[in-house]
């Protein structure tokens, strides 16, 4: 029996004749259909890629409920394929800017968890993510300002950011009183 006079034949993607349904203009349509519906996640696993591993890559994609074309679940090496049939760079290829993690930002300015989240609520840093759970990423630059290292100082020493203030109108770190306090002291 030839592939145009079994049934079975017509309804694989792969076969090229004619059938009754028009099996050969379905399946290139599915085809175009399926490349469509993954150009936002090339889109997304290329942001990712930036800066991130195939292992991350893959618990990020995972966690967002986000399947592969062919509707499985991510593992690393489905990541790993995914990249290279599409020749999307490796981490640290193609890096934007030289941004910070949370963990290096503690490492960097030598404090804790709790207080890089205080810095951010202060709006002394402005941390974004690629994605939903994604890492932070925070660029290097916004740690450079004399008042994000005052801030820091005072972390450090006190524990905790001066009260009040807001984003909008960051609160003075040290009124004339205790700058006087302070020249008095050296």
């Amino acid at each position: 029996m030839t592939p145009s006079h079994n049934p079975a034949w017509a309804a694989s993607p792969g076969w090229m004749g004619t059938s009754p349904r028009g099996g050969a203009v379905r399946a290139t349509a599915t085809l175009a259909a399926q490349e469509q519906s993954t150009a936002p996640l090339e889109e997304l696993v290329t942001q990712l890629a930036r800066e991130l591993g195939d292992a991350e890559i893959t618990r990020i994609l995972n966690m967002k409920k986000m399947h592969t074309p062919g509707g499985l679940l991510w593992t690393q090496d489905r990541v790993r394929d995914f990249r290279r049939q599409r020749h999307i760079l490796g981490p640290g290829k193609g890096r934007a800017e030289d941004a910070l993690t949370m963990n290096q930002l503690q490492e960097r300015l030598g404090i804790g968890h709790s207080a890089v989240l205080a810095l951010a609520r202060r709006g002394a840093i402005t941390p974004n993510q690629f994605t939903d759970f994604a890492p932070w990423r925070v660029p290097s630059a916004q740690l450079e300002p004399e008042q994000v290292q005052r801030l820091v100082a005072h972390l450090k020493h006190n524990g905790r950011l001066p009260m009040g203030g807001s984003p909008k109108s960051p609160p003075e770190l040290f009124d004339a009183k205790e700058e006087l306090t302070a020249k008095r002291r050296r």
